[in-house]
Parts: structure tokens; C-alpha cells; sequence
């Protein structure tokens, strides 16, 4: 990817720039460097996962948002716990794509969605406010357990 993407992230870091956002998204993808992460809930994947994640280069981003969801809600959480000290608008992107469609809506992932509602407020990514105060009239989380509380905990974030 080099300087040129590393660039464009800063100058996104400086302004929140939804249209150098989607660029972002539109080229970290293809960029990303290195092999596939496996997906999957084994030993061998999340150590994988934790070790990439732990480099923090955001070169290799896209490979570990392609798993994200590959996991129980516990590791989900762990996973979007520390991907939020990341400042990125992949990032952000990627929680608002949990909103749109949630990969758990049992009542035991209140933890997880408590993370990504807070992300989202603390991002000062114009798209997430639009998230946040959109999550009460998603019709994917209407009639699921977590709907009410996840509308009244959207709506002090938003």
C-alpha cells in the first residue's frame, strides 16, 4: 500500500472526511498484503488473528475484518475491543455493517454492542451518528431480544 494510502488515512485522521473514507474502503481492501486469515473459532485462528492484530499496521486491516464475524460473541467483542484503538475509517465502516446486519441479537450480547455503540459515538465519523440514530428503526435488530435496549442505547450516543 505504502505512502500514497498511508497518506490518505492521516489526511481522513485530520478532517473525517466521509468521501476520503470511502476511498480508504474502496482501495485498503485490494491492498491489503499478505495471506488470508482462516476463519473459524479454533485455537490456531484466534491466535492468528491476535498476533496480526497486534502488529497494528493498518496494511493488513482488511484481512482481519474479512473474519471479523467468524467467531462466538464473546471473541467478537475481544476482537472489536481491540480494533477500536484503531483510527480507521475501515473501522468504522465495519461496525456500522454489525448494525446493518448483526451478526448476534440474544439478550447475553448487550457486552458486544455496548462496544460498538461506543466506538461509533467516540469516532467523530459523521457516518456513525447517522448509524447510531438509524439503529431503532433497523429492521433487523425490530423484535429481537436486544431491540429496546439497543434502541434506547443507540439514541444517547447518537
Amino acid at each position: 500500500m505504502g505512502k500514497p494510502f498511508d497518506d490518505l488515512l492521516q489526511l481522513w485522521r485530520d478532517t473525517r472526511a466521509p468521501q476520503i473514507a470511502k476511498l480508504l474502503e474502496e482501495f485498503g481492501g485490494p491492498l491489503s498484503t499478505g495471506p488470508k486469515l482462516s476463519p473459524g473459532r479454533g485455537a490456531k485462528a484466534l491466535k492468528a488473528w491476535s498476533t496480526l492484530e497486534a502488529q497494528g499496521d493498518p496494511h493488513h486491516l482488511a484481512r482481519l475484518l474479512a473474519t471479523l464475524t467468524s467467531v462466538s460473541s464473546g471473541e467478537l467483542r475481544e476482537r472489536l475491543v481491540a480494533l477500536a484503538q484503531r483510527d480507521d475509517p475501515r473501522v468504522i465502516a465495519a461496525f456500522i455493517g454489525l448494525i446493518e446486519e448483526p451478526p448476534f441479537v440474544s439478550g447475553t450480547s448487550k457486552p458486544l454492542w455496548a462496544v460498538i455503540f461506543e466506538t461509533l459515538a467516540g469516532s467523530g465519523d459523521p457516518r456513525a451518528h447517522e448509524a447510531l440514530a438509524e439503529t431503532a428503526r433497523s429492521p433487523k435488530l425490530v423484535n429481537t431480544p436486544i431491540f429496546e435496549w439497543a434502541a434506547v442505547e443507540s439514541a444517547k450516543w447518537a
